[in-house]
């Protein structure tokens, strides 16, 4: 290595890593218990190793975290806050070890956390440098096993129909992302980078009982980025065969669906400014299932952004069934409006009455409730134009319900005439979940007999 290369391949790692690494499990001196901590940049994500209480997100600046509402000072293996506690750490996980490319500027490289996640080894952090300015992001954690297949045929249906762009997985913690051959699976599926990130959750503004949104913020890992503009989806997207979701980056950011439960009106012309009068009421956000974002163009200036949505966020107070969408809203002005049809949330037509007391209010209640009284559409009109089907409902509208029956035509055939029979006369239900097993069984297919897919076929 030339000694001029030499001296800026120092340079950039000691720049790199020459910061606080919190990450360890700690012991509290006040309560006696266990607090398990991750961090990222300048984020650290606090949890407990039992589950007794739920993750929390936190800022680092210098020698100093913020977090619970609560200041402390990073010292070698404790922590001392502001209250007189002090955690004090017991054990601390294999750090990270990324050597970053020669020569690469460091805008352009990726945001690690500061220790390898579980079931990680440092050859998966080694990612390959953005090859260009545009990618799709998606985020996977948890683990339920439909996921991975979600985010497999998104990745390949990506891969097929919308080239060119990086595809980016950020894998937040859990069992599918922490198996190895999981991992395997999503990069044979068509992803380029799977990009490891901690939680950043919020459960106090999840209004859920169970806090299935506590993490959703996650997701705000995208606008760190290495890259000019990011598409950020939902892994339980389906584009649908021909449809290059590219062409969205020629919508100007910030851009997602208009979503304002109190409005049903017309919808605001896509790509274009939604109307003032229309984002005046609070009730308003964007979609997240589909997200044009420009992350800023320094590496410095994104870890900044990202450290300021997470303080706002610890101050916030408007806990709702949509959190990071209703804070995105409020965060960034000027917001565009992406065309349903590049987002269309699949659900019923008539949707199952639940507090009518008579046949006449029921049918009222079902249509109400169904997609077809404001999309001023058909069946057939929806099924001519949608470009990608999103599979956001919580109940029987997930396409992995049918994975019992052997073919696509036969999951048509059953949700058309059997499980959505009275609530779906249009067959939209029918041809989404009907497609989603066409792309699944394509993908499968594409590797016969080959041990790339081996967790996902299991």
């Amino acid at each position: 290595m030339p000694l001029e290369d030499a001296s800026l391949h120092a340079d950039v790692c000691r720049k790199t890593t020459e910061c606080w690494c919190i990450d360890g499990t700690y012991n509290d001196n006040w309560t006696c218990s266990n607090i398990t901590m991750h961090q990222m940049g300048q984020l650290a994500t606090a949890s407990s190793p039992t589950g007794d209480w739920d993750s929390q997100t936190g800022t680092i600046e210098d020698d100093r975290i913020l977090i619970f509402g609560k200041a402390g000072t990073l010292k070698k293996s404790t922590i001392e806050w502001e209250n007189g506690a002090v955690w004090t750490r017991q054990s601390q996980p294999k750090a990270s070890h990324f050597i970053p490319p020669v020569g690469k500027p460091e805008d352009d490289m990726w945001v690690l956390p500061s220790s390898c996640p579980a079931g990680w080894c440092n050859e998966d952090l080694c990612l390959s440098p953005p090859r260009t300015r545009n990618c799709f992001a998606a985020l996977l954690h948890g683990g339920r096993p439909e996921y991975l297949a979600y985010a497999s045929v998104l990745g390949h249906r990506l891969r097929k129909f919308s080239p060119g762009p990086d595809r980016v997985l950020m894998c937040g913690p859990g069992a599918i992302c922490a198996e190895a051959a999981a991992r395997a699976s999503l990069r044979s599926a068509g992803w380029d980078h799977l990009l490891p990130v901690i939680l950043i959750s919020a459960p106090y503004l999840d209004k859920s009982k169970t806090k299935r949104h506590a993490s959703v913020f996650t997701k705000f890992h995208a606008f760190c980025l290495p890259y000019e503009r990011v598409l950020l989806l939902d892994v339980d997207l389906l584009p649908r065969n021909g449809t290059d979701l590219g062409a969205l980056f020629g919508v100007a950011a910030p851009a997602g669906k208009y979503h304002c439960a109190r409005y049903h009106g017309p919808q605001p012309k896509h790509n274009g400014l939604i109307p003032d009068n229309l984002m005046d009421s609070h009730w308003w956000c964007p979609n997240a299932g589909v997200l044009r974002l420009n992350p800023l163009p320094t590496r410095a200036a994104r870890e900044r952004q990202l450290v300021q949505m997470v303080t706002e966020l610890n101050d916030w107070d408007y806990p709702s069934f949509l959190p990071e969408q209703y804070f995105l809203a409020q965060f960034f002005q000027s917001w565009r409006h992406i065309g349903h049809n590049w987002n269309y949330e699949v659900w019923f037509e008539w949707d199952v009455p639940k507090a009518s007391a008579n046949v006449e209010d029921a049918v009222k209640e079902s249509k109400q409730q169904g997609w077809s009284l404001y999309a001023c559409s058909d069946g057939e009109q929806v099924r001519r134009e949608v470009l990608v089907w999103h599979f956001s409902g919580t109940v029987d509208t997930q396409p992995w319900m049918f994975l019992d029956l052997a073919t696509p035509e036969e999951v048509r055939q059953f949700a058309s005439k059997v499980w959505f029979a009275a609530r779906d006369p249009g067959g939209v239900l029918a041809a989404a979940v009907a497609e989603w097993r066409e792309a699944l069984d394509e993908l499968l297919c594409s590797k016969p007999g080959g041990g790339e897919l081996c967790a996902l076929r299991e």
